[in-house]
């Protein structure tokens, strides 16, 4: 079924999607080679200019031969489908990051998966093997890459697309910790509310009054 714009910016916006998004940046490397990963080619350069388009560069490194640019290392075919799918103005940032969530979203509804699915029951290894079809550096469930390329681990990438779950489980940890060493040290203190509701309305003798203070 078609995926709007606005669905994709839905995502792209959603915890699930940037864990997604996060994944895929960790699995390609492009935030290892010191540049803008948004301005990365295959292999670590970066290519300079606007961000009008793909920089469409044919990239010929350790025996691959690519035109993959940017976070996502998406080469200029399936870019191109994207954009034309998104009706996408450019290769900015944002342009790019709504590419992957549409090629995300394009790829698991070919093996009748959802985002919702991805959503409710997390990664899986059957996800990033169909998800690896479109990105060579996510391993099957065998360990490789379909395009025979070095690929991070399962467990490796699992846990980046888990880093902000286990980020927050860790701070909300820390907030119960801290409360019961609180309540250790003083067993009689009594546990605030957040905000204690509604001020109580000014009495209209107080709001009217108009004495001299002199």
């Amino acid at each position: 079924m078609p995926f709007t714009l606005e669905e994709v910016d839905y995502w792209r916006n959603h915890p699930t999607g940037k864990d997604l998004l996060r994944m895929i940046m960790h699995a390609e490397g492009t935030k290892n080679y010191g540049g803008d990963p948004y301005r990365t080619l295959f292999g670590g350069g970066q290519f300079k200019g606007s961000f009008d388009k793909h920089p469409d560069i044919l990239v010929n490194k350790d025996g691959y031969e690519t035109t993959a640019a940017g976070p996502y290392q998406m080469i200029t075919t399936t870019w191109n489908e994207a954009k034309d799918a998104l009706g996408l103005p450019d290769f900015s940032p944002l342009s790019q990051d709504r590419a992957a969530i549409y090629l995300i979203n394009r790829k698991l509804q070919q093996y009748d998966q959802s985002l919702p699915e991805l959503q409710a029951g997390g990664m899986t290894p059957l996800i990033m093997e169909n998800l690896a079809d479109t990105w060579a550096s996510l391993p099957n469930r065998q360990g490789k890459s379909w395009y025979n390329q070095p690929v991070k681990s399962y467990d490796e990438l699992l846990g980046v697309y888990n880093q902000r779950s286990l980020d927050e489980a860790k701070k909300a940890e820390a907030v119960n910790l801290s409360e019961s060493w609180l309540q250790k040290l003083n067993p009689f203190r009594k546990k605030e509310s957040a905000f204690p509701g509604p001020l109580p309305p000014i009495p209209n003798e107080i709001t009217t009054y108009g004495g001299n203070y002199e």
